[in-house]
């Protein structure tokens, strides 16, 4: 509810003869409700103006009037425009945790995928999960290079060549300031040469063939990682 009240005090020394000894009151409210129908929105309103005073009651009523009848039609346009504005709002769609491989696997790994992420980046990543690496399976596993190729043909259609160090050599520097979903991150175990890579996720995670592991997910935060860790690079994917 809208109420609006003036009181008005005339100074007698300064009008005309026909306006002295009076004191007026405006009160002037609103009330209005909205009324919710299928395919329908209805603004009720109620309306009150009052005015009291001791003399010259006609004059100063028909000035009441005559806002009241330029208010009205404004306030019944500036409403419909609103209501209509809230009617035409397009609803935004929730996002399809099933177009995700292993959404809950991705989300269990402080992994969160929405749809800004690049799901056919998951969808590459998810199925390889778990595959040992290639020195203690043969040619059916994958190392950190053939890990990073597969990912990339799946997920972008890019045929990724040589080793881990081709590829850092290949690729465009960037600052762990600047991961994002798709970079690479490699690293020097055990030597001073680049010779491990994998792929970065979200929130510090990356996917990688570990010696031991297989296709897994590590955090560059991890003591292991951060010693070893060489670099970030970024692959154009167009």
């Amino acid at each position: 509810m809208v109420k609006i009240s003036i009181q008005r005090n005339y100074d007698v020394s300064k009008t005309p003869n026909y306006f002295h000894n009076f004191t007026s009151a405006f009160t002037f409210s609103i009330k209005y409700r909205k009324i919710s129908r299928p395919n329908n929105r209805i603004w009720h309103f109620q309306f009150n103006f009052t005015e009291l005073m001791n003399q010259e009651k006609t004059n100063i009523s028909v000035t009441g009037s005559i806002l009241l009848m330029i208010a009205f039609p404004l306030l019944v346009s500036f409403w419909g425009r609103y209501a209509n504005n809230n009617d035409n709002e397009t609803p935004v769609a929730a996002f399809d945790t099933l177009a995700v491989a292993g959404y809950t696997f991705f989300k269990n790994h402080d992994i969160h995928i929405d749809e800004n992420s690049r799901i056919a980046l998951y969808n590459a990543v998810y199925p390889l999960m778990g595959i040992p690496h290639r020195s203690r399976a043969g040619g059916r596993g994958l190392d950190c290079s053939g890990f990073v190729k597969s990912v990339f043909n799946e997920a972008f259609g890019m045929q990724l060549k040589g080793s881990s160090r081709d590829i850092y050599r290949t690729s465009i520097p960037i600052s762990v300031a600047e991961l994002n979903e798709s970079d690479l991150v490699f690293f020097t175990i055990g030597g001073t040469q680049i010779n491990h890579v994998g792929i970065y996720l979200k929130n510090g995670k990356f996917a990688h063939t570990s010696s031991t592991a297989g296709v897994t997910i590590n955090d560059l935060n991890e003591n292991y990682y951060k010693a070893y860790f060489k670099g970030a690079t970024r692959v154009i994917i167009e």
